[in-house]
């Protein structure tokens, strides 16, 4: 999926958690973000620009191994390639009342969480430096010398997956020369 549909998807969002697999991390974002740091385990939150949707995002993640000990099988809702989708547990008799908006298995009914004050607490979330530095392709010119700026230019042009070691360790001590007048 990408940030655009997972973006819509939570807009959509009516209070089930939804994971998605990223590489060795599960992630959750925006809602569900708020659903489980708020219900699961208070984690730190990421908030940050993207261009792709051209709005400040919330997120947080945690590695596939810990994913047992955040989340009871008889919680999940709905699972798919990389994405899981979850809500609250209750066990219910026979004579239990089910809400519509459960989905039950067994004696086993799963509810959406509420959500409630979303909109505040995203707003309270600050945007980190990383992120924010993360967010910008562009080399900003400003309060930056030509010296300098050449530096950072030949510094965002390496790919370090196409030299060899031997060849970055120059290229760092040909930066700091640029950079230093000498060495």
């Amino acid at each position: 999926m990408t940030i655009k549909e997972i973006v819509d998807s939570e807009s959509k969002n009516k209070g089930y958690i939804i994971l998605h697999m990223e590489g060795m991390f599960w992630k959750a974002y925006e809602r569900s973000a708020y659903l489980f740091a708020r219900d699961v385990k208070p984690f730190k939150v990421t908030k940050r620009f993207v261009k792709a949707v051209q709005q400040e995002i919330v997120y947080l993640g945690f590695p596939n191994d810990a994913l047992a000990g955040y989340v009871d099988e008889k919680q999940i809702v709905s699972s798919e390639d990389k994405m899981i989708c979850f809500g609250k547990s209750i066990t219910v008799d026979s004579k239990g009342d089910k809400n519509s908006n459960s989905v039950t298995s067994g004696n086993v009914s799963c509810f959406p969480l509420v959500i409630e004050n979303y909109e505040k607490w995203k707003y309270g979330i600050s945007v980190s430096a990383t992120a924010e530095r993360k967010s910008s392709d562009n080399i900003s010119v400003a309060n930056v010398s030509n010296n300098e700026f050449d530096v950072l230019q030949r510094l965002k042009n390496i790919r370090v997956e196409t030299v060899t070691p031997m060849d970055c360790v120059q290229l760092i001590v040909s930066l700091q020369k640029d950079l230093d007048g000498c060495l």
